[in-house]
Formats: structure tokens, C-alpha cells, sequence
């Protein structure tokens, strides 16, 4: 009777130690998983993109209201074209590389009194696009005069799609 007692204690202590280092295992393999190694990581951090300032201001109402990424020389010469010459001659530059820059320009409704201003804030670029910050004022004064408040910035090429906000 001793013996068949003596191997049941080491059968039972067998199958605690079985069941114990499954449990351990199990515990561990658990706590080194976690979520992020299922999903792709990001590591990406959003990013200022600094930009050169081409003219801002009010012109006297021809553009188009728009948010515009120009891309090339046509774009800009037809964005120049609509506005009046007296705006676009206080233009830091006006020819610009394409290769290697874009521009961001926000032009704003026709406005009947001067005390309206657009101003591009900020662009960001995050991981999957590029935030352009736009900011409208309205002092509500000024002189009683149509005006369409523009703003527009140079910035280096980009391949992201452009959100106005």
C-alpha cells in the first residue's frame, strides 16, 4: 500500500510541476506581448515646416476664393494674372523653383471694408498629410473699400496631400 501511495504523491507532484511551469510560461509569454506588436509602429513625429513668406496683404478682389498647393509655373502665372499688379510687384519673388518648392496661397472672399486679414499660421507635416493653419480676422473696421485679404508662403517640395484648416 506504501508504494502505490508513495507513486500517487509523485504522479500528483509531477502534475503540479507541469501545470505550474505551463502557468509561468503562459504568464510570461502574455506579459512580453502587447498590442503594438500586432500593429505596424509609427514612429513618426509631426513637424513644423518652415516657410518664406511671398506676400500677404489685400489686392482689390479679381482671384478666385481659394486654398491653393501651386505646383508649377502655370498655376502661379494664373494665380499672378487675377491679381492686380500693384500686389503682386511687392512680392518678395516671383520666380520660383518648382523643382524644389511649392506654394501654399489662401485667398480669401471679397470683403467690403479693409479690417479683414487671412494668415497661414503654421504647417505642419504629420505622418500621413500636411496641415496648412489658416487664421481669419476681422477687426470689423477699417475703410469702406472691396478687398480680398490674401496670404501667400514658399515651402520645400512635398509628397504628402495638403489639409486646409
Amino acid at each position: 500500500m506504501k508504494s502505490t501511495s508513495n507513486v500517487y504523491k509523485k504522479n500528483t507532484i509531477l502534475q503540479m510541476s507541469k501545470i505550474s511551469i505551463l502557468s509561468f510560461t503562459l504568464f510570461f509569454v502574455l506579459l512580453s506581448c502587447n498590442k503594438s506588436d500586432d500593429e505596424p509602429s509609427s514612429s513618426f513625429t509631426p513637424q513644423n515646416i518652415p516657410f518664406t513668406l511671398i506676400g500677404n496683404g489685400p489686392d482689390s478682389g479679381n482671384a478666385v476664393t481659394s486654398n491653393l498647393v501651386i505646383q508649377n509655373n502655370t498655376q502661379w502665372n494664373n494665380l499672378m494674372n487675377q491679381m492686380t499688379p500693384n500686389v503682386t510687384n511687392q512680392f518678395t519673388e516671383t520666380n520660383i523653383d518648382f523643382n524644389n518648392y511649392f506654394l501654399i496661397a489662401v485667398i480669401d472672399l471679397v470683403r467690403p471694408n479693409t479690417g479683414y486679414s487671412v494668415s497661414i499660421t503654421n504647417i505642419i507635416e504629420n505622418e500621413n498629410d500636411i496641415i496648412v493653419n489658416v487664421n481669419n480676422n476681422n477687426s470689423g473696421s477699417g475703410y469702406n473699400v472691396l478687398t480680398q485679404p490674401f496670404h501667400i508662403v514658399k515651402i520645400p517640395r512635398q509628397t504628402k496631400p495638403f489639409v486646409f484648416q
